[in-house]
């Protein structure tokens, strides 16, 4: 019987420690919280267009992406100024113009009036882009 009490003793005692450690072990301090990262890649888009120093205040501006085809237009407003309506992926655009009925536009000059003969390209980066476009 005494034998016995004392595995029991041995036991329990043997039972209280590996309890500790266990609970020692998940005492351990937890990293902190990292900041989640956020990275916005748009881009806001207005500028400025002239053509030989002379704003170009009718029509509209064009801007095609190199790299996934879509294309984001604004209105080309006094002086010459412009301001697309819609944040744009910050990616390389080709730059071409329309007259305000669509086709042709009278005061660039042709090689800027479709994508395919642009040869006028700009990269917006993410945040504000202000473009200052000079034909």
């Amino acid at each position: 019987m005494m034998n016995q009490l004392v595995c029991l003793k041995k036991i329990c005692s043997l039972s209280a420690l590996l309890l500790a450690a266990v609970v020692m072990v998940g005492c351990e301090k937890a990293p902190p919280p990292q900041a989640e990262v956020v990275t916005d890649t748009t881009a806001e888009v207005s500028g400025t267009v002239t053509v030989n120093g002379s704003p170009v205040s009718s029509g509209q501006i064009v801007l095609f992406s190199l790299s996934n085809g879509n294309s984001h237009t604004a209105n080309l407003q006094s002086e010459g100024k412009f301001e697309l309506e819609e944040k744009i992926p910050a990616v390389e655009y080709t730059v071409f113009f329309l007259g305000s009925d669509g086709g042709g536009h009278p005061s660039v000059p042709e090689e800027y009036q479709s994508e395919t003969s642009s040869s006028y390209t700009t990269t917006v980066t993410a945040g504000p882009n202000d473009l200052e476009i000079a034909l």
